[in-house]
Formats: C-alpha cells, structure tokens, sequence
C-alpha cells in the first residue's frame, strides 16, 4: 500500500495507511466488529467443566479435573493424581478463530479443543508443553489419532528438534530461544474453517501449521475447549490461559483455510501439498523470497545484548528537558538501550552555521543529552539524513536551499510540485565536502560512536535533470553514495554506521510496494556495499512474513528490523524477527515519526501528550518493548558487543 504523507513541520514524518486485519499480541475488541471476548478476567461464566472424556477416568467421570480463576486468568491442573478433564464454552461456534494468551507451566499436556463434543472428541491444537511435545500442531483428539507437527520440544523449553512436514517449521531452532518467552505469557491462535475442516495455527503472530482433513468427522459446529490431560500426577503443575477471545468467520471471509489475516492482504503464495495423516499440510512460498536461511552459526544475544532501540526525532531546543525526563523516567526503566536520535538539520553548525534550522540543538546541549543516555546505559546515535528527504511538502531543507548545485533534480519548482522529496546529487564534487562536515559535528558533540545516514526513500536518482547522473544506473549511484560515506565514517573516524533498507530491496521479489522496497533501481546496491553496515529494516503494516529479515542475515549484513505506530503490525515484525534470527539479528528498532517531545509527553502521561498518534505510538512502543523484556544483560555497543554492564544502569 502507498504511504500517504501529509506535513506537520518539517521535522516529522507522518502517514496514513489503512487497516489491514487481525491482531497479533492482543487481538481488537468486540467493539471492532472483529474479536469478542471469551473470558471475563474474573470468572467462569460462558464455560463448564465436563468430566466426560477420557481424561477424567481417574475419577470415574465424576470431577474434569480443577478448574479456577486466578490473577485474571483461567489456572487448570489434575484435582487429584492422575485425573484431568476439559473446560469448554458454553456455546458453539462454525467456522471461527481462537486466539488467547498462555503461561503454562513446562511438563503438563494440555490443548486448544476446536469444534469439541461435550466428551472431548475435536480437532486439538497442540500446547503440548514439555520435554518432547510441542505447540500448535495439529492432532485428531478422539477422531483417529492423526496428526501433524513440525518440531518437538527437546527436552526443554527453549529447545526444539525439527520434524520432517510439508509445512516446514518458518522458525530457525537456533532462534526459538529468542522468538518463544517461557514464563512469560505467549499468544496461540488457531482458525478452523469448512467441513471436512481446513485449519491453520499461529504462535505470537508467526504461522506455524496449516492442514485440511480429507473427510467430515465432526459436526459443522463445537464448542471451545482447554485441557488438562490424564495421567500421571499433574496436580502441583498448571495450566494458564487469560486474554481468550473468538472471531465469527462467514464462509466467504475465511478464505478457504489460507490463513491470510485479511483478504488479499498477501498476493500469489504458491502452495504445495502433501498428505499428513489422513488430510493435507500445505508449504507456502512468499514471492519466491527465501524465507528461512540456511542456519547460521548459533546467536547468543544473551551475551552480545538485545537492541531494546527507539527512534526519536529531535525537538526544538526548548523542549529538549522533557525528552530527557521521558528517557529516565519510563525509556530506561523499559529496557531501552540505544536511542536514533534524528537530528538532521536541527543543529547549531560550527562549520556551517547557514544550514541550522529553526529551534537548533546546541552542542552543549548534544554532550547533556549523551550524558543522560549514559548514565542510563543507553546508546545514543545520531541520525543525519543524507542523499533524499531533501525536502519535505513546499519546503526544501536547508542544504539544498543554500546550495541549490547540490540538487539532483535543479529544474523542479521551488515549491517541489510533483515530488516525494529531493535528493543530492551523489556525484557533484563539493557535497560530500558539506555533508562531512556535518557529519563529524554530530559525532563530537554527542560523543558518538556510530552515525546512522538514513537513505530511506530515494527515489529522485540517475535523474535526467543531473547533467552528472543521467543515463547512470541507480543501484551504483546508490553504492557509491553509501561507500563514500562509509569510507569517511567507518574508515577514517573508526565509528559504525547504520543505514535504513528499503533502497536495498527489489519491490519484484519481496512484495513490499514502492515504500519499503524498491521500484527505481537501486536494489542491486546491496551487493556493492560493506557488510559491516547495520541495516534498519522498516516495515509498518501487518504481514505474515517479512522476507527481508531472513534476506538481509542471508546476504551477511547485521539486521536492526523496525517498526512503528501500528500495535499489531509492530509485534508480528518482532515475533517474525525472533523467528528467524542467527548471529545477525540485532533487535528491534521502534520508530516514532512524531516530534520526541509529543511522544516524550505521552510516554509521562502529562498534558500535550494525550493526542492520538501520540497515544498510539507509545502503546505500540510499550508492547515490543515487554515483548522483548528488560534483559539483564548489556546493551548493544559497537561491533554488538556488551554494553554497560547493568549495575551501571543505576548511577
């Protein structure tokens, strides 16, 4: 979809993109017309034990096991040794999709019942939570005995074994570690639809199995059940599940199984099948986009440090104060360690005093700002964005304005009719001269040791209005741009550099539109620049894959994935990114694309900060950042070594 932008000042970044379907995380409220809650957080009512099935034969049938509710979540386990049984809904449902959230103890076999009899015979999705079971598979509970899955647990919950499957597991085992949170809780999600039934899982918003049986073997409609299972003594062992809401699918909008969070959301998935267990696992291939790399050397993030990073754009030197209190008193204390700060030209130049815009930091204020992050043990980065936005709306930035041979574009009015932005001419003799210079200022007065360059959304290069650049390829226009800067970055001031992606990744592969993929040419630079560039991949809307992480790991480059306001969309980024990390995947990077003063008020809960986006940002911003956890270990330092160590934190 085209991101549409509209100008609020000239420092901020603001876009509208439609809706696009289901949540992952915490799904939308019955007031959305999608999801309706099952569970009321304090009671039972709408549920009933049966002690019908086989679970229950311990007590003769007479009791399903112990069923409560405790701290906002239905806790199940035996009720004596050996004895368990379901819960189920008191109503039934069709075609649907269930979706909750699960803290369970390791060891006890428990399941999510789909169209179930009052005796327990369903379609389960497995939460078989220990030493080999495994999550969200599928298996016939009382109706053969059939089933498909695609790993095991090994032995612990942060180890899985792949199994051979038509539907290959979409997660790396070197990064379940990262993508699965025991102890913490994990949303399930399954969709059944059709009869004979098609039905698809997913775990924290990545697609895990997709399967359709081959004959009728249930009721077109059942009910919602958990399980404890028999067996053994699971009476000091429990079950957890709270958040549990279902979504009505009509037969025209659960899209046959597919598993696509809304209609049309993906385009041309190609699918295989294969019989598994009297019906078909289907394997599905994005745009012929590698999804899964071949497995890298094992991560250990534990010792290197989670980037917990967010991206804030710089305000006006007078409202600098209640940024650094919004970092001390909730970024910190959430676990944030790096900070982007965009500065771009809201600087007071020594070298260039012409190009400061309005409300200019002062490098005094840049040193008290770095000083604040460390104390905190944060990492600050400044963001100078060169090659495009070199404009925004009616306005032309201030390197452009005072420089106007620098222009890519120079026969484009002053009022940039017709344009996105503008660009420099990556080639014109004195722009790097200026651009450097900047960029060593930022560096110094933030006390810097990395600079991220964005080059986010060039699309103005190898123009026919650039007597140097006509007729050139964009992909080696692009290179060349980046290299000089890494020369002059990485070479010569010995600090890292980070860069924005989507100029590095071809719109005909990765299906990501114009925005965060590229259309113009530039795709082919990703072979012709520096692996040691930490590449921020942004994506804001809701997908089911996002090829480009598993691509940028592949192609040897370290990966920063972004995302922004959408709540959802941000943690199906995240989850899908754990999935499918190696030694490459630094993080997550949350982008804020509203003035950091705004958002720094939102964060407090003071006034000025209680305006939509402002809100919307902060809640998505929230939600990755405890999905991600406050680690114990170091942040990111330079290269992705430790950082600080965390008794640092408190100084």
């Amino acid at each position: 979809m085209r991101k549409l932008s509209t100008r609020v000042g000239w420092w901020r970044r603001v876009g509208y993109v439609g809706s696009l379907g289901l949540a992952v995380g915490l799904g939308p409220t019955a007031a959305s017309g999608e999801f309706e809650s099952l569970f009321d957080g304090a009671t039972l009512k709408g549920w009933h034990v049966s002690a019908q099935s086989g679970h229950s034969r311990a007590s003769d049938h007479k009791s399903g096991g112990r069923w409560v509710v405790e701290e906002g979540a239905i806790v199940g386990s035996q009720d004596v040794p050996g004895n368990g049984g379901i819960i189920l809904t008191d109503e039934e449902f069709g075609d649907f999709e269930v979706a909750l959230e699960m803290n369970n103890d390791f060891g006890p076999d428990s399941g999510l019942f789909l169209r179930s009899t009052e005796n327990g015979r369903a379609y389960q999705a497995m939460i078989d939570y220990h030493g080999r079971g495994n999550l969200m598979g599928i298996y016939g509970e009382g109706i053969g005995g059939f089933g498909s899955r695609n790993y095991n647990f090994d032995g612990a919950p942060d180890r899985i074994a792949l199994r051979e499957n038509a539907v290959p597991l979409p997660i790396l085992p070197e990064a379940w570690k990262h993508f699965w949170r025991h102890g913490q809780w994990n949303e399930l999600r399954a969709r059944i639809v059709n009869n004979p039934p098609s039905i698809t899982t997913w775990i924290n918003g990545v697609k895990i199995m997709e399967w359709s049986d081959t004959q009728q073997r249930l009721p077109d409609r059942g009910r919602i059940a958990l399980q404890v299972h028999g067996g053994g003594d699971l009476t000091r062992q429990f079950v957890r599940y709270r958040n549990i809401r279902v979504k009505r699918l009509s037969p025209s909008a659960s899209g046959g199984g597919t598993g696509q969070s809304s209609p049309g959301l993906r385009t041309g998935p190609q699918e295989t099948g294969a019989a598994v267990g009297g019906g078909t696992a289907r394997a599905v291939e994005v745009g012929g986009a590698a999804v899964r790399p071949a497995a890298a050397a094992t991560s250990d993030r534990a010792k290197a440090g989670l980037w917990r990073a967010v991206h804030l754009m710089a305000p006006e030197a007078s409202r600098l104060p209640v940024v650094q209190r919004a970092i001390v008193e909730v970024l910190a204390p959430l676990g944030v360690n790096a900070i982007v700060f965009e500065v771009n030209y809201r600087f007071a130049w020594r070298s260039h005093p012409e190009l400061a815009a309005g409300g200019a930091l002062t490098a005094a204020q840049a040193r008290e700002l770095s000083a604040v992050c460390r104390r905190h043990g944060i990492r600050l980065i400044p963001l100078f964005n060169c090659l495009g936005h070199q404009s925004w709306a009616q306005n032309t930035q201030p390197l452009l304005k005072r420089y106007p041979e620098f222009d890519e574009t120079p026969q484009i009015p002053p009022d940039n009719a017709g344009i996105y932005c503008r660009s420099w001419c990556p080639q014109h003799p004195g722009v790097n001269r200026v651009v450097f210079a900047l960029m060593d200022e930022l560096l110094e007065a933030f006390e810097a040791d990395a600079l991220h360059v964005g080059m986010d959304e060039v699309f103005l290069i190898g123009h026919d209005q650039c007597e140097r650049c006509r007729g050139q390829d964009p992909a080696a226009l692009f290179a060349r741009a980046v290299n000089d800067y890494h020369r002059h970055l990485v070479g010569t001031k010995g600090v890292e550099m980070l860069l924005w992606g989507d100029r590095l990744l071809d719109d005909a592969t990765m299906k990501y539109g114009e925005w965060e993929s590229s259309r113009n040419g530039t795709a082919g630079a990703i072979d012709r620049i520096p692996k040691d560039i930490i590449v921020c991949d942004w994506h804001y809307e809701l997908r089911e894959t996002y090829p480009s992480v598993p691509y940028f790991q592949a192609k040897g480059f370290r990966v920063l994935p972004a995302s922004w306001r959408k709540r959802e969309a941000a943690l199906a980024l995240l989850s899908y990114s754990q999935s499918q990390a190696t030694d490459k995947w630094l993080g997550h990077l949350c982008t804020t694309w509203i003035g950091a003063d705004q958002l720094a008020r939102a964060l407090l809960g003071e006034e000025g900060g209680s305006a939509g986006r402002a809100q919307e940002v902060a809640a998505a911003l929230r939600a990755c950042l405890e999905r991600l956890g406050a680690a114990a270990d170091g942040g990111p330092s330079k290269a992705g070594g430790a950082g600080k160590a965390p008794a640092e934190r408190a100084n």
